[in-house]
């Protein structure tokens, strides 16, 4: 990432060259059984695009970022630029393990877990 200027600055190729990176880290997360899953993207023309309707779905599930233009805050400081080009998420096979792509920070990394116990996330 250190390739790349912070969200704000970044210009629209930034962020498609980001996301493309960053999709052949993801090819080795899905080829390991204990991650597997999938790439999502937002970007018109990317081999993984989504479509609205599957675009809805992950939103509702929580999966994916909601349509940044939107935000008037977002877009007066650049970093919804560029809508929605170099944005996405990878989604583990399980749904516990998600990375989103070119949402407020270049990545936002979670671990998805229903419990009280805290350490079973990292174990």
């Amino acid at each position: 990432l250190a390739d790349f200027p912070l969200p704000g600055a970044m210009t629209k190729e930034d962020r498609i060259n980001m996301e493309q990176k960053m999709c052949q880290a993801f090819e080795q997360l899905i080829a390991l059984p204990e991650y597997g899953g999938g790439y999502n993207s937002l970007t018109p023309g990317h081999a993984n695009f989504i479509n609205d309707e599957q675009y809805d779905t992950l939103v509702k599930e929580h999966i994916m970022f909601k349509d940044m233009a939107a935000d008037h805050y977002l877009s007066t400081a650049g970093i919804a630029a560029d809508w929605p080009f170099g944005r996405g998420c990878y989604v583990s096979g399980d749904k516990s393990f998600i990375i989103w792509v070119g949402e407020e920070d270049h990545l936002r990394i979670m671990c998805m877990k229903k419990g009280m116990i805290l350490n079973e996330v990292f174990d």
